[in-house]
């Protein structure tokens, strides 16, 4: 079986005012931007990690063995 692709979306949204105000229960204006963020993770036969960016001319590709390299061996948790 092959390793499947996922894809996803999530619609932008302008917040005039009020975005942390929430936080203490207190009013906030927001509204759709009507545009959309997209996201593919694709296999790749290669174990680089790749970000393409078509909008604005930006693609580049990264050795997930040098990524590794910035996370510590053994990460922190949270407590339960």
């Amino acid at each position: 079986m092959s390793p499947q692709a996922y894809h996803v979306s999530a619609p932008a949204k302008v917040i005039l005012f009020g975005e942390h105000a929430v936080v203490y229960g207190k009013t906030a204006i927001a509204a759709s931007a009507g545009l959309y963020t997209y996201l593919s993770i694709i296999p790749s036969a290669t174990s680089d990690i790749q970000l393409f960016l078509p909008d604005i001319g930006i693609s580049s590709s990264w050795p997930l063995a040098h990524l590794r390299a910035l996370v510590p061996a053994e990460t922190p948790r949270p407590h339960d």
